[in-house]
């Protein structure tokens, strides 16, 4: 056994020694995000949280070989063996086939002289992790380099533990570090160590959030990283240092994307300040991916998943999805991801709540729902519609006032979702080079659907109230025009066919005022 990993000192330890590093190699291997070591009166219960959430039971060890490992952790992490009554805190730096593995250890007392000790395993490997690393549509990652373009702002990850938020902020770090920017990290605690970055350790009493936060930008930063804000006072530093000059990334404690902004006007920052600091905000979650889709059955989603599709906005008519037929069938897990950026239509919507913010969102390119997200990947086969359930409950649906113009055409039949899919990724492309071609222009110049079809598909799309806008010019249309908006269902009806129906506008006006 490798002296990096945990080593015995006598004959009668090696057995249980073996069996830690056996833990603790299988913990890294399946990516486990935790390890639980919950000790009791007659036995250990050890667990692993898996990415994605779940928590499950590994084995169970006898008190008298816990007994050992504990002092084992304990030893390497430089904590005290003898206090058994305080919580304690530590680190441990193994190296597992070749990898260097960061381990940050929790130990709680108990009822009973039961304690539990946590282990988050930190695989150093992910600190160079690049945004190319990171599987995510070309639309998402084409809305990442915008925000990485901007010169300050701020820009919020939000998920749970365990959904890969510190990744993806390293990965944005990384695609940002070069020798003229100084990149300072304020985190609790920091978990993946870069020489190029200058790195803060929180611990919540000498030194914390705001404090650190407040000292950090009289160093001349240009991009700052805070591990978390969770309370007001770093909540206000944050956005101004966004607002004065500085590339802010963090993370914050929200279900979803729109939630994440409503959170920080709960913090007390002026709507109209955060609407100058902020750039976008993200959420994302850990789903497992399918080793062998071939393996895997093609079947129609069973009653609980149709209603989770039409909860989440999905409507694919008789669409298939892999089901596997044994766990061994998942290795790996991909990012999730559900991304807004701050446009002016967003930040028209920050006081008017999450389903407002949703609805000026869903006019986005690359916006999906985390659902949304995860049922993108199970259509494709990249994983299961039951895992794809597992982001987001029935409850949670959030209410998306509107469906883009592909969205309609491809569930009218008018389009192919890969050729969709293909088209959008092309539009992606083309912006960054700086050519934007709106996706109607392109769906007709590749003769890929009829102008009657796609004059129909904006009909049912927040782009129709914006082309009447433009033909009812006199207070009297407009005022009409607010009386048919009022009662209109964006995705559910056609605003172009009720203002035809009202004599409000004619058939030649709407094809006029069309740019698609």
């Amino acid at each position: 056994m490798s002296n990096k990993l945990f080593i015995n000192t006598s004959k009668n330890e090696e057995e249980i020694v073996n069996c830690l590093n056996d833990i603790i190699i299988q913990a890294v291997q399946e990516r486990v995000a935790d390890v639980h070591f919950q000790q009791t009166d007659g036995l250990c219960r050890v667990r692993f949280r898996m990415p994605g959430g779940s928590l499950v039971n590994h084995r169970n060890i006898d008190r008298l070989w816990m007994t050992v490992i504990d002092e084992k952790i304990r030893a390497r992490a430089r904590l005290s063996v003898t206090d058994r009554m305080g919580m304690q805190d530590g680190r441990i730096s193994l190296k597992i086939n070749n990898c260097n593995v960061d381990i940050r250890v929790a130990i709680s007392p108990g009822v009973n002289g039961s304690q539990l000790i946590v282990c988050r395993l930190l695989d150093q490997s992910n600190s160079n992790r690049r945004l190319a690393d990171i599987n995510m549509t070309p639309a998402v990652r084409e809305a990442f380099d915008r925000v990485l373009l901007e010169p300050n702002g701020l820009l919020l990850v939000t998920g749970p533990t365990g959904s890969g938020k510190t990744t993806t902020l390293y990965a944005l770090l990384n695609e940002l570090n070069n020798e003229a920017r100084n990149i300072i990290t304020i985190e609790n605690p920091v978990e993946y160590r870069i020489p190029e970055f200058h790195q803060i350790n929180v611990d919540g009493q000498s030194v914390t959030f705001a404090g650190a936060l407040r000292s950090v930008l009289r160093q001349d930063p240009d991009v700052i990283l805070i591990g978390e804000i969770r309370d007001q006072e770093t909540a206000n530093i944050a956005v101004q240092a966004a607002i004065t000059g500085h590339l802010v990334l963090s993370t914050l404690h929200a279900n979803n994307a729109a939630m994440a902004i409503t959170r920080m006007l709960e913090f007390g920052i002026d709507p109209h300040t955060l609407s100058a600091a902020l750039r976008g905000v993200t959420a994302q979650r850990l789903i497992r991916t399918l080793a062998n889709p071939e393996e895997c059955v093609r079947a129609l989603p069973n009653e609980a998943e149709k209603a989770w599709l039409r909860a989440s906005n999905v409507f694919r008519p008789d669409a298939e999805y892999l089901r596997p037929t044994e766990p061994k069938n998942y290795k790996g897990f991909t990012p999730v991801m559900e991304v807004i950026l701050a446009d002016h239509r967003v930040k028209k919507a920050f006081l008017h709540g999450v389903d407002e913010i949703y609805a000026a969102a869903s006019r986005q390119s690359q916006f999906e729902t985390l659902a949304q997200a995860a049922e993108h990947f199970a259509y494709y086969g990249l994983t299961s519609l039951e895992e794809a359930c597992r982001v987001s409950s029935v409850q949670e649906a959030p209410t998306i006032k509107n469906r883009r113009i592909g969205q309609v055409l491809v569930e009218k039949g008018h389009v192919s979702a890969g050729d969709m899919y293909n088209l959008l990724s092309l539009q992606s492309e083309c912006r960054k080079q700086g050519n934007h071609h709106r996706i109607g222009k392109m769906l007709l110049d590749r003769g890929m659907c009829f102008a009657d079809d796609l004059m129909d598909a904006v009909g049912f799309t927040a782009e129709a109230h914006d082309v009447l806008l433009r033909i009812c010019i006199t207070e009297e249309r407009r005022h009409a025009l607010a009386n048919l908006v009022h009662k209109w269902t964006p995705g559910v009806d056609s605003l172009f066919k009720t203002a035809l129906d009202s004599n409000l506008v004619s058939s030649e006006e709407l094809t006029d005022a069309n740019t698609f």
